[in-house]
């Protein structure tokens, strides 16, 4: 790329690479995935101009992509479908959260064929099993947006766990009413519910990686 395109890109990005809070991201370009530190302030370092342009523009085209919704309406709307079909619209623990969603999609410990693509987040084999972070990034977002509500509690040996609840009237209308779901899809989800939301978390991770070894191979248990 160019120094003079360089810096047109980079201005053009500014404004919003300015606003993003800082920490580490992912960038992506056409080599494979890889992990940064936050940009140092220019004024304190001895990056080129070009260099610090490259990783703001990567930064801040990664994020715009990243941050925003699902591309399909199932895939929006499965998370909040699956937190009112829960017992008292709740869901204990990212780890489960995942574990659900994931068991929904692929089908088959349910009797069901996989969803197809297009209403699927990508997984891959991470510290518990199976783990989406398109996922997680999303009830983030929810929470952020006061669609779904993320409180952090102590558990008895002393982790933190993550509880996930929504409240009826604030996804009945709008974007995320879960009747704009097909009556197939709502019906999977209370099928995932009622039959593995009740187990225990340990319960519900053999039972995983029994049936999917290989999204077990990183796993800290």
């Amino acid at each position: 790329m160019q120094p003079k395109l360089i810096e047109l890109l980079y201005k053009s990005f500014t404004t919003n690479f300015e606003s993003v809070s800082h920490g580490p991201v992912y960038i992506s370009s056409i080599t494979p995935f890889r992990q940064i530190a936050p940009p140092q302030d220019t004024s304190t370092t001895n990056l080129s101009y070009s260099s610090v342009c490259l990783v703001a523009l990567d930064r801040t085209v990664t994020l715009m992509l990243n941050l925003g919704p699902p591309s399909s309406e199932s895939q929006r709307l499965l998370p909040v479908a699956l937190l009112k079909a829960a017992e008292g619209n709740e869901i204990q623990g990212i780890t489960r959260f995942q574990k659900l969603v994931f068991i929904l999609q692929q089908g088959d410990l349910i009797g069901e064929e996989a969803l197809s693509n297009e209403h699927e987040y990508d997984y891959e084999a991470h510290n518990y099993g199976p783990y989406s972070k398109e996922l997680h990034d999303w009830l983030d977002r929810l929470d952020r947006q006061g669609v779904i509500k993320k409180k952090s509690t102590q558990t008895d040996a002393g982790n933190t766990k993550e509880i996930f609840t929504v409240e009826n009237s604030q996804v009945e209308q709008g974007d995320f009413d879960v009747s704009n779901l097909d009556e197939e899809l709502q019906r999977r989800v209370r099928e995932t519910i009622e039959e593995f939301n009740q187990m225990s978390i340990l319960e519900l991770l053999d039972l995983v990686y029994e049936e999917y070894p290989e999204y077990a191979i990183n796993s800290k248990l």
